[in-house]
């Protein structure tokens, strides 16, 4: 049986945000009064000192039972003298905190929650001097889970030192099994409570954290924005090589890092993106020396257009610098870097292998171009993901690309070729012309006169050239369905790594209906506006050929950055316009129909900042809103744009 408090020496007091009821003995240790510890001791009985107080509250809307010892008031308070005294009088320190009749922590676990506070270096120090066990709590949380929850980096890594000793680690503390429980039940590690807590900035738990690859995942998980400086803290105080880190590491972490912290992703590729293993150093050194000179003529034509390379890329499964003693000879994709024969640039490198396997994949590249991520270019100056992309367009998607622009370029010239051919086989006027050209793409000459000899004429023109319309035009419609297919397979790629949403971007769906609208040409070759889209659509595939070409693709990002901000511009613009509009149409009445008169006018008035020459037949009306109109558009629309290009 526990002794508990007499009623006629009954105190009351707060502990843990609870109103407790207890002793003397129990109000001095909570109030660090050694005095008053002393004299309730002295007019005590021997089991004073086991006495418990009691408390009685609702958590979370049921009614909760707890008690504990005077030692434990003392330790959650940091009182090291009292708890010393306390111990000289056969206090114990594996006594129970009860929580509903049950034992449910320790005295070093009151010392380390300590009211919510954390508990004091000194206090942990002096208990574990006096042999504190590293027990778990009811809940199975350790000592070390405690430190975390409350946040306290000192008292954090000094339970850690006493971990190292009794060679515990965070792992060992993975699952737990009461003794009323069927089976063990997991237990979240200590750093996930103090990534979930709040209490710790990035900086402590970096700090805090164990050095171990369980830590790396943990942050990758909860908290990424942690990883450069644990990754420093990893690189300076440990000495083992993380040999298993492309094991440990998932892609889809990488993916997830990349768009939740991109300056976390870059460190974490360079951490493991480490000098390979030599398996022959004497042999077959890593060399120092390499050309990077092109060594075949797509190389060459290449290096015609872009930048000297500075990256010579290999996707290989394999992390060392093998060499096979028996052949006497390495493996066939080192030559690029021993063979130096091709010449002049010969410069010194660092070659260097990512441990991390299957780099190059969806998930990282889908993450790559995320358009939540606004710095997005700035993950290009690391060298391993420049490196990884470099090496993917030029070994897959700078061929696919300029496929696509040659083929678009073939479409521009069959169209060109075809309105040529339909002008220079038709000598007549420009009405008769314009007669001519819609006979031949087959909407009638009927609807336009002229005489029947003419049209006579006409059907012989037609039926000469009417071939090679419907060829330029089946060419294009079908190259629009590829591209449509293309744009299909790129969201099938998106909803097969299970991120389908994030390809319903304005971008990739005003692509997807340029890449297919072409297409309508193969049941309507007569629709004017599919064709004109189609002249514009190839014009600017046309500049493709250009931006593959590194000189020019550089200097046109300045263009990208412009284009994002002439899109809200553009949007106050057309919401002036169409209030001006607006305003024209109630002042002119039913004098004007909206579509085209007032509009067109409108648009005039705006654009050319035109006044009119003389005020009559106009009221002084719409004479003060052209001028309010032509301020407008010149002072403050024309100011938005400059501020937007400069």
């Amino acid at each position: 049986a526990v002794p508990e408090s007499p009623t006629s020496q009954m105190e009351e007091f707060m502990w843990n945000s609870r109103p407790c009821r207890g002793n003397a003995l129990h109000r001095a240790a909570l109030e660090n009064d050694l005095e008053a510890a002393e004299a309730a001791l002295r007019k005590g009985s021997a089991a004073l000192v086991k006495e418990r107080f009691s408390y009685e509250t609702e958590f979370r809307g049921q009614k909760q039972e707890g008690s504990g010892e005077a030692i434990h008031l003392a330790a959650s308070r940091g009182n090291v003298e009292l708890v010393k005294l306390l111990l000289a009088k056969k206090a114990d320190l594996e006594a129970q905190v009860s929580r509903d009749h049950k034992p449910h922590y320790n005295v070093l676990h009151a010392a380390l929650f300590a009211e919510g506070r954390g508990g004091t270096k000194e206090m942990i120090e002096y208990l574990f001097d006096a042999r504190a066990e590293l027990s778990r709590n009811q809940d199975g949380k350790a000592p070390i889970h405690i430190a975390f929850q409350t946040g306290i980096v000192p008292v954090i890594k000094l339970v850690r030192s006493l971990m190292v000793k009794s060679k515990v680690t965070d792992r060992d503390y993975e699952f737990f099994q009461a003794p009323n429980d069927a089976k063990p039940r997991q237990v979240p590690f200590p750093l996930e409570l103090g990534c979930k807590g709040g209490k710790m900035s990035e900086f402590d738990l970096s700090e805090a954290a164990e050095l171990t690859l369980l830590s790396l995942t943990i942050f990758i998980a909860e908290c990424p924005q942690c990883l450069p400086s644990f990754l420093e803290r990893m690189k300076n105080e440990t000495e083992d090589e993380l040999i298993d880190i492309g094991k440990s590491i998932k892609i889809s972490d990488i993916a997830k890092v990349l768009r939740e912290a991109p300056e976390a992703a870059t460190a974490l590729l360079r951490y493991a993106t480490v000098e390979p293993k030599k398996e022959d150093p004497f042999w077959h050194p890593l060399p120092t020396r390499v050309s990077f000179a092109p060594r075949h003529r797509l190389a060459k034509f290449k290096r015609a257009f872009n930048p000297q390379d500075v990256y010579l890329t290999e996707y290989q499964h394999e992390n060392n610098w093998s060499f096979d003693p028996a052949a006497w000879r390495p493996p066939g994709w080192h030559e690029p870097w021993v063979d130096r024969s091709p010449g002049k640039p010969i410069i010194d490198a660092e070659i260097r292998v990512c441990l991390i396997a299957d780099l190059i994949c969806p998930e990282v590249f889908a993450a790559l171009v995320d358009p939540k991520n606004a710095d997005f270019l700035q993950l290009y100056e690391d060298d391993t993901i420049h490196a990884m992309v470099k090496h993917l367009f030029w070994k897959a998607a700078g061929k696919i690309d300029l496929t696509s622009v040659l083929l678009s370029f073939w479409s521009l010239a069959l169209l060109l070729a075809e309105e040529g051919i339909i002008r220079t086989s038709t000598g007549s006027s420009d009405a008769d012309a314009e007669s001519e050209r819609r006979l031949i793409r087959g909407s009638g000459a009927g609807t336009f006169g002229g005489s029947q000899n003419h049209l006579s004429q006409m059907q012989r023109y037609t039926d000469e050239i009417s071939e090679a319309s419907w060829v330029a035009y089946t060419w294009i419609a079908c190259k629009a369905l590829v591209d449509l297919l293309l744009e299909i397979a790129e969201f099938y790629g998106f909803w097969k790594i299970g991120r389908w949403r994030d390809w319903f971007t304005v971008a990739n769906i005003v692509r997807a209906i340029a890449a297919g609208l072409p297409s309508v040409l193969l049941i309507a070759p007569t629709c004017e506006p599919v064709l004109i889209c189609a002249v514009f659509l190839y014009w600017m595939r046309l500049l493709g050929c250009f931006t593959l070409m590194q000189y020019i693709g550089v200097e046109l990002l300045p263009i990208m950055d412009l284009a994002s901000g002439l899109g809200p511009s553009l949007f106050v613009t057309a919401i002036a316009y169409g209030a001006f509009t607006h305003a024209f149409y109630v002042v002119r009445g039913s004098a004007q129909a909206l579509w085209p008169s007032v509009s067109t006018d409108t648009f005039a008035v705006l654009i050319t900042a035109a006044l009119p020459e003389t005020a009559e037949g106009v009221s002084a009306l719409e004479l003060v809103l052209v001028l309010v109109a032509v301020l407008f558009f010149t002072v403050l629309i024309m100011n938005v744009f400059i501020g937007v290009i400069c």
